[in-house]
C-alpha cells in the first residue's frame, strides 16, 4: 500500500477526470465484454484483470476486478521500459 503524487503532468488531471466516471459503464459490461478487454501479453497490467492475480496458496484472487489504465495515451502499448 503506498501512495504517489504526481505532478506537471500537462493534461493529466483533465484525462484523469474524464476517465474515472467510465468506472460505472464498466462494472456493467458482460463477461465476455471484459474478457475482451484483457491484454495477455502485457502480463495484464493494461486493460482488465480479473482473477489474474493469486493470494497465498496459489488460489486466484476473485474478489476484485482492476482496470489498469493510462489516462495520458488512448492506445494499449506495452513498451520495455
Amino acid at each position: 500500500l503506498g501512495i504517489i503524487a504526481v505532478r506537471g503532468v500537462q493534461g493529466l488531471k483533465e484525462a484523469r477526470e474524464a476517465l474515472l466516471p467510465l468506472a460505472d459503464r464498466l462494472a456493467l459490461l458482460e463477461d465476455k465484454e471484459l474478457k475482451s478487454l484483457e491484454d495477455e501479453k502485457s502480463s495484464y497490467s493494461i486493460g482488465w484483470s480479473h482473477g489474474k492475480e493469486t493470494l497465498e496458496g496459489g488460489v486466484p484472487d476473485t474478489f476484485k476486478g482492476s482496470f489498469y489504465a493510462n489516462p495520458m495515451h488512448n492506445e494499449l502499448e506495452v513498451t520495455e521500459e
